[in-house]
């Protein structure tokens, strides 16, 4: 296995890098303009390219050895320019272990390592089609990214190399002033381990509704239904609906922001157990003179048996960035957390920059157990023409109530 992925990663490599280069050059972005001819739409689409270098440790208690995996991602694709309202769009994706594969990805059997869930695949990332040739009107059909809202629910889970794709059709509806309809149909999530992985792809019939309405005083209303029939894993089947409501005003210098949200869950379709669990979250900020500050308090509820749950969600967002809580526990649990950042433009030879931290507290909903708390810290930089850098670190204290665990991350990134 070794021999022959050393032996794919010096045929990929190569060629990665001349693409790099010419892409990179200049005169070759074309303009996505209307077009009367297929053959035109094509010539004049665009390519695209984005890498991601990152080299990812992990200490986690009751493992014995430290996991360190270094991997590049690598996507590359097209999408051509309109073509009577159509666009289409195909995306491959690659990611490959660069150093000693000292990790559990999920399929390499290294179970003596703590999980470092980037596992080296090549696959069909994008494949889809966008017509947009009534006004007020889209439609996305085929494999796509999907990010609604604020990925609490549906999300690409854009942190891991491998992202999360879905087989689906979106149709949005902008025709009703400051309103924004959204629905998505999804058949298949092609998940973030892989298609090695017996669970890097779920079949399941979901739908999506989200309706936003922009109102002056609060910002966006948003009200959602989830009903998701997860058929490979049916203890997932929930129906979820709610609303958030997310603005911000600013006064002098000051920048007051909010966001609340609401949501009640339940069982669905085939799932074979009883769910009938809430979540709130309710946050408060402000921003200043490049520095935001920012309480909030989340709760997914649960009674000890069920909890509420959000499988399709971008999880790295929610609970920390150790990623101690992908599945919510039983009991259900109360966040309590806090972020200070502070960012700015043009700082000496970088284009931008950004510091952040952040502190959990986490307890259980029913029964109030200490479920630890956790630290995390971001410096992100942009170096322009496309390149940037980021170091993130995360640091989960279990209380006893799971394993402690630290994680680094070190990111180089270049996108076209």
């Amino acid at each position: 296995m070794m021999t022959k992925s050393l032996k794919f990663r010096k045929r990929i490599f190569p060629a990665v890098l001349m693409a790099a280069t010419a892409l990179a050059a200049p005169g070759l972005s074309t303009s996505a303009s209307a077009d009367e001819s297929l053959g035109d739409a094509i010539k004049n689409g665009k390519l695209i390219l984005d890498m991601r270098l990152r080299n990812e440790t992990v200490s986690q208690d009751g493992f014995a050895n430290d996991a360190s995996g270094l991997t590049l991602r690598t996507r590359l694709g097209y999408e051509t320019a309109d073509y009577y309202g159509f666009k289409f769009l195909a995306e491959f994706e690659n990611t490959s272990n660069v150093d000693d594969e000292d990790y559990n990805n999920t399929v390499n059997g290294n179970g003596a390592y703590p999980v470092i869930a980037d596992p080296d695949t090549t696959q069909l990332n994008r494949a889809q089609f966008t017509f947009t040739g009534v006004d007020g009107f889209a439609v996305i059909g085929g494999r796509q990214r999907i990010n609604l809202g604020n990925q609490r629910f549906i999300g690409a889970v854009g942190w891991r190399q491998n992202e999360q794709t879905f087989d689906a059709i979106v149709v949005q509806n902008t025709m009703l002033e400051n309103t924004t309809i959204t629905y998505g149909y999804i058949d298949r999530v092609h998940r973030i381990f892989g298609e090695d992985h017996p669970d890097g792809k779920l079949h399941i019939n979901a739908h999506a509704v989200n309706v936003d309405y922009k109102w002056a005083p609060l910002g966006t209303v948003t009200a959602y239904a989830y009903l998701l029939d997860v058929v490979d894993v049916p203890g997932l089947s929930t129906s979820t609906y709610g609303a958030r409501v997310h603005g911000k005003y600013k006064q002098d210098d000051i920048t007051f922001l909010w966001d609340g949200e609401y949501a009640t869950q339940s069982d669905y379709a085939d799932n074979p157990g009883e769910v009938d669990a809430d979540f709130y979250s309710v946050n408060g900020g402000v921003a200043a003179n490049g520095f935001t500050g920012k309480v909030g308090y989340d709760v997914l509820g649960g009674d000890g048996a069920s909890s509420f749950q959000t499988p399709l969600a971008t999880l790295h967002k929610w609970q920390g960035f150790a990623d101690a809580f992908l599945t919510t526990p039983a009991d259900g649990i109360q966040d309590l957390h806090g972020t200070v950042s502070w960012s700015k433009k043009d700082v000496g030879v970088l284009k931008s920059l950004k510091l952040a931290a952040w502190y959990h507290s986490f307890e259980g909903d029913t029964g109030g157990v200490d479920m630890g708390s956790e630290v995390d810290f971001l410096v992100a930089a942009g170096l322009g023409n496309g390149w940037s850098t980021s170091l993130k670190y995360a640091d989960y204290s279990g209380e006893g109530f799971q394993a402690d665990r630290q994680k680094l991350w070190v990111t180089l990134a270049y996108k076209y």
